[in-house]
């Protein structure tokens, strides 16, 4: 507030004031009160509103010991400069010595007061300091003289007489006359509005309140609780309504702002003020107290803010919305925080729902919750927990405790997954903080990321990426019956696993079976044998080397298993092979029969050869004996 000057404050005929303090002494009743009328300028031009003003009375212009109690008076109009007070420092403030009165005064319910100097001389007649002299009960009817007082010395526009007349049946009182008489008017008639309701009216024509731009305002106490303040809008005509403390304000030239209550003119937990304010157009604050919606620094692109409630909440942005909790602010167009405690929206569509210390620094990012979680970047998403981060654009943090969901659309959740952000990532956090960065400006993007319990971090390694962390093991099933077994690390519900150790078991029990046919192992064998074999590569993904089979068409037109000639079952590709060494045993035990019988029938043979050889050398002998 610039200085405030005072134009020579009137002093509204303290005589006759005084004279009229003389006159009620004489019925032993001293009204010490006076009225003081002043004009306020600022530079040059007279001021308008409600303000806050102190009166302090001296005896003499400049420092002096102040007499009687410093009075404070709080929303008192002022009209085109003009305001009007009535003051009461008691009977003692007053002696037969001059008295100087010293003004402070502030725009009402805020900033701090000014002091107007210099102070001003309060003047009186003779009368009328001899009668603010005179002590209550010190001028009794022993006092007056008989007759002293009649007609004649009453000024019959000063002292009413007595009321002579009376109205009949529901009329009431509209007037009375010097004389006493009394004008009637009919009941429901009249201007006034009557406290047990009035019938017959006009909206157009019978209302409360003022036909000028003067405010209309509602006391309780003698304290505002209410002020309708009628404002001009491109639009057409508009109001400001301010309800609750006092202390409650509209900044200048706002049009069509809104409080509903709250505030609070001296918290006695917190030993503070605590305004709700309403800084731009629209705005509404519905409760609480310490609440602001709009903006200090940029009124115009702040247009719509609302709080709901709750304690030092800003909606700072145009259509931005808090709802309730404790020192929240929203400072993102069309943001909005539901509740809990110092969370932050800082960027356009954001919303945080809840919880402590979370923040949203990005456009569209959300925060359903918990504590520390930060969204920093488009479209960024935490559900709940503690200490997480989703900093990629369209990444999302599940919950659970110091996630890190750095890349791109990636997901992480549990406990301590770090999916690496990359140069192009936002701000990093509790959760992304330390972590490696990615060689990739939207870092790990597309990973997929939970960890267990284990409280150690589990970093990605690339983008793209599903990856698990599951000390207990990991099922996958579709039914209810979950089974796993610490020699296992993979277990599904059709009893197939992969172990420990990292083998992989197919689930063939014959409790899994039906539909038996037995099976011509040497046709089987036969079909193996036809079967094509080479050695390839597959197309997407080289990078793996060269494989040895069969083509999954062949296999299926040769021995017509599975429902998709594209892809070999391990447990056909296994039956197969098994038939086919049976059929081939088969095969290989009647060739075998079959050699064992010529070995036989040879042996036989021999055995009757060696017996005619023996034969013949015995004769040869014989002749060559002499």
């Amino acid at each position: 507030m610039g200085p405030i000057q005072s134009i020579a404050a009137c002093k509204l005929a303290l005589a006759a004031v005084w004279l009229l303090a003389l006159a009620q002494s004489a019925a032993a009743v001293n009204d010490t009160s006076f009225t003081y009328q002043g004009e306020l300028r600022l530079a040059g031009t007279p001021i308008a509103g409600d303000y806050d003003f102190r009166f302090r009375l001296y005896v003499q212009p400049v420092g002096g010991s102040q007499q009687g109690p410093q009075l404070t008076l709080s929303d008192v109009p002022v009209v085109a400069g003009v305001f009007s007070v009535v003051l009461d420092f008691g009977s003692s403030a007053f002696g037969s010595q001059p008295r100087w009165l010293e003004i402070d005064v502030r725009p009402s319910g805020s900033g701090s007061f000014e002091t107007l100097l210099p102070r001003t001389a309060l003047t009186s007649v003779p009368y009328a300091r001899a009668a603010g002299l005179a002590l209550p009960g010190s001028v009794n009817a022993a006092s007056i003289q008989s007759g002293a007082v009649g007609s004649a010395q009453i000024d019959p526009s000063q002292v009413q007489r007595r009321v002579l007349g009376s109205c009949s049946g529901s009329d009431a009182i509209r007037q009375i006359n010097v004389d006493g008489t009394v004008v009637c008017i009919g009941g429901g008639s009249g201007s006034g509005w009557s406290l047990t309701g009035n019938a017959g009216t006009n909206p157009a024509s019978n209302f409360l309140g003022t036909t000028d731009t003067a405010p209309l305002a509602l006391r309780a106490n003698n304290q505002r609780i209410a002020l309708f303040e009628s404002v001009s809008t491109p639009q057409g005509p508009s109001a400001n309504i301010i309800q609750g403390s006092p202390e409650n304000f509209i900044r200048a030239g706002v049009r069509g702002a809104t409080i509903g209550g709250g505030g609070a003119e001296d918290n006695p937990l917190l030993d503070f003020r605590a305004a709700n304010r309403v800084l731009s157009d629209w705005g509404t604050v519905a409760g609480g107290f310490g609440n602001t919606a709009g903006s200090d620094s940029s009124p115009g692109a702040s247009l719509f803010p609302t709080v709901g409630g709750g304690w030092n909440n800003v909606a700072g942005r145009e259509y931005a919305t808090v709802a309730g909790g404790f020192d929240n602010i929203a400072r993102g167009s069309f943001s909005a925080i539901i509740g809990g405690e110092n969370n932050r929206v800082e960027d356009a569509h954001g919303v945080v729902a809840g919880g402590l210390d979370n923040q949203v620094l990005a456009p569209t990012g959300t925060v359903s919750g918990g504590n520390s979680n930060f969204a920093t970047e488009l479209g960024a998403t935490v559900g709940g927990g503690i200490f997480n981060t989703a900093s990629q654009r369209s990444s999302t943090v599940a919950g659970g405790e110091a996630n890190c969901a750095g890349g791109s659309f990636s997901f992480a959740g549990g406990r301590r997954a770090k999916i690496r952000p990359g140069a192009g990532s936002g701000l990093p956090g509790f959760a992304c903080g330390g972590v490696s960065q990615a060689p990739t400006a939207p870092g790990d993007q597309g990973t997929f990321m939970w960890a267990d319990s284990q409280n150690s971090n589990f970093v990605s390694t690339g983008q793209n990426q599903f990856l698990v962390r599951a000390s207990g093991g990991v099922f996958f099933g579709t039914d209810n019956s979950i089974n796993l077994s610490p020699t296992r690390f993979i277990s599904t519900s059709t009893g197939a696993h992969l172990t420990v150790g990292g083998t992989w078991t197919n689930s063939s029990s014959r409790y899994l079976k039906a539909g038996f046919e037995s099976v011509d192992v040497s046709q089987v064998l036969r079909g193996v044998l036809g079967l094509p074999i080479s050695r390839w590569i597959y197309r997407d993904s080289p990078g793996e080397g060269f494989h040895l089979g069969p083509m999954a068409e062949d296999f299926f037109e040769v021995f017509g298993l599975g429902s998709d000639a594209s892809a070999i079952s391990t447990v056909d590709a296994s039956g197969v092979a098994l038939a086919a060494i049976q059929g081939l045993n088969a095969r290989l035990q009647s060739e075998n029969r079959k050699l064992r019988e010529r070995n036989e029938e040879q042996d036989q043979a021999i055995d009757v050869l060696r017996q005619e050889l023996a034969d013949l050398r015995a004769r040869l002998d014989r002749m060559e004996t002499p």
